[in-house]
């Protein structure tokens, strides 16, 4: 029997009136996690003056057994508060699956790049929920091919 080593994954964006809001989501998350991790995720950015890491960067979630591997996106748009538009991508894999995810660390950063210069393109473009899910979607196919 295979183990399904990703848990889910989220993108949380940053809304100038709700905060950090999971606004779409792969896997069975329950709103309450999908909050608690869209908080943790984007409360990682408060105190950087706008600057956010190039890089992924894996993050523990203790209370839930979790661990991410988050992609923060950012983008111009006059809109919103600053001019800047930011949001996170987080994969969810298990606390003790992290050795795999580590090994694997260096080949994930083409695939999360892409899929974050194609969140940003659709946030300017309004884009419908749906796109998002499928974006999610190419993603976690992506990777799995690097796991299995």
């Amino acid at each position: 029997m295979e183990t399904k080593l990703i848990k889910g994954i989220l993108y949380i964006e940053l809304d100038d009136e709700l905060g950090p809001n999971p606004f779409v989501w792969l896997g069975d998350l329950p709103i309450s996690k999908r909050l608690h991790i869209g908080v943790k995720t984007i409360t990682v950015l408060s105190g950087e003056s706008g600057l956010i890491p190039k890089s992924l960067v894996i993050l523990p979630f203790p209370s839930l057994n979790l661990k991410g591997l988050i992609k923060y996106v950012k983008w111009n748009d006059e809109s919103r508060r600053g001019g800047i538009g930011q949001g996170a991508i987080t994969l969810l894999f298990n606390e003790f699956d992290d050795v795999i995810f580590y090994k694997y660390l260096n080949y994930f950063n083409a695939p999360f790049e892409e899929v974050a210069e194609e969140i940003a393109q659709m946030q300017k473009s309004k884009a419908p929920r749906e796109n998002y899910i499928d974006i999610l979607n190419k993603l976690s196919l992506t990777i799995n091919q690097f796991l299995t």
